[in-house]
């Protein structure tokens, strides 16, 4: 090889590398865009019906039995020693919809 093939290599290098940097930098520049976007192809809200809510106002909350207290953090401790939960993790309740 000799040296304009070793400067053609080099610079084809070079032209790579830089190209990926400022396509990684556009792409980084459009994260502001991407919830504006997704704003856009979201229904209008007011189409919608909107789900009745569960608690009236002005109403105090309905009390829970100990019972019913009770069932609920057995089954979290359940479900924390199933999945081997460490002392410092916590456990989210995936609601189905």
């Amino acid at each position: 090889m000799d040296l304009n093939d070793a400067l053609i290599v080099t610079a084809l290098g070079i032209a790579v590398v830089f190209s990926g940097l400022i396509l990684t930098s556009l792409m980084i520049s459009t994260f502001p865009l991407v919830p504006r976007l997704a704003d856009k192809f979201k229904r209008n809200p007011q189409s919608r019906p909107q789900p009745e809510s569960p608690i009236k106002t002005g109403q105090p909350p309905a009390k829970i039995s100990p019972d019913i207290v009770a069932v609920i953090s057995a089954v979290v401790e359940v479900e924390a020693r199933i999945r081997r939960a460490s002392a410092g993790s916590k456990y989210t309740f995936k609601r189905d919809r």
